[in-house]
């Protein structure tokens, strides 16, 4: 059974993805991590962590990759939470 506030969550992305407001924020996000060098280190450390591997698994550098997002900046965070959070505030207007 889906609650109201799942029902609430996926109208808002479905909102946030047909407006072209998610597509903005994940280019600020791309930009962001960019300027702050955690592309080029996550990048780096996956294919470091890929060349020491035996054998190769995608699964395996996924999930080490998954780990480095602890790594962002928490302006970076709390840029992308701002920007979020000010089109769902837009949407109760």
């Amino acid at each position: 059974m889906i609650s109201e506030l799942d029902t609430l969550f996926h109208h808002l992305q479905r909102r946030m993805v047909e407006s072209g407001e998610w597509e903005k924020i994940l280019l600020q996000l791309r930009h962001q991590l960019s300027d702050a060098g955690w592309l080029d280190s996550t990048r780096a450390k996956t294919l470091e962590h890929g060349h020491r591997m035996e054998q190769s698994s995608f699964r395996e550098l996924l999930d080490g990759t998954r780990t480095r997002t602890q790594d962002v900046p928490e302006a970076v965070k709390l840029q992308v939470v701002t920007l979020i959070r000010s089109f769902i505030d837009k949407q109760f207007e």
